[in-house]
């Protein structure tokens, strides 16, 4: 992508501000399209990868894509909705008995190639909100995804949110380095989420058996 993409607002070919069409929807179809193989395959997990960004902001549900106020490059890079996606999808699993458990995760601070398109001022930005974090390689970034999509503790375990390879605990503080905002925990936002999303893309999703 274009280093621009952090600076303006662009949209997806299906007409989604990029970020969350990006980030969210096409994550969002393509598990509920997987979710006959996930039941056939059962038992079975879905694992969510976030981030940190989800501290700077609840969804806004009243104007998702920013279409009536000012666009905010860091507030549409991962606003909660993976907790609140996984949430969902663990209530909507475990309804239908089905054994498959979705959890999102915080692989931790990795410098990787996707920090290429970022601005000096992007960097100032990022290096003041992350000032006392602890940055990780990629090979130890990948722990916390390979936990949630083996561990033998969270068998059966869904709606979690985890990071260092455990469940990561709530943490509301303003200047929270670690932990989940209660927000992304939320069962009525995830409930609105899924709903929102289904109607972005035209479809509903019964899984159940």
């Amino acid at each position: 992508m274009p280093a621009s993409w952090h600076a303006h607002p662009r949209k997806t070919a299906d007409g989604f501000e990029l970020q969350f069409g990006s980030n969210h929807v096409g994550h969002f179809l393509t598990t509920c399209l997987l979710a006959p193989a996930l039941r056939r395959a059962a038992p079975s997990r879905v694992v969510s990868v976030s981030s940190r960004g989800h501290h700077m902001s609840p969804v806004v549900f009243d104007d998702i894509q920013f279409e009536r106020r000012p666009y905010d490059k860091w507030l549409r890079l991962r606003p909660g909705e993976d907790g609140q996606r996984s949430l969902r999808g663990r209530r909507r699993a475990t309804s239908c008995g089905s054994r498959v458990h979705a959890n999102a995760l915080h692989p931790g601070g990795i410098m990787t190639e996707l920090s290429r398109h970022l601005q000096p001022e992007d960097l100032q930005f990022l290096q003041a909100r992350t000032r006392g974090m602890k940055f990780k390689s990629v090979e130890a970034g990948s722990a916390t995804s390979v936990f949630a999509a083996t561990a033998p503790e969270l068998e059966g375990r869904g709606g979690l949110y985890l990071e260092d390879c455990q469940v990561a605990a709530v943490n509301d503080a303003p200047d929270a380095l670690d932990g989940v905002k209660s927000y992304a925990l939320d069962p009525e936002n995830a409930e609105l989420l899924w709903d929102v999303s289904e109607n972005l893309v035209g479809e509903r999703f019964a899984l159940s058996p």
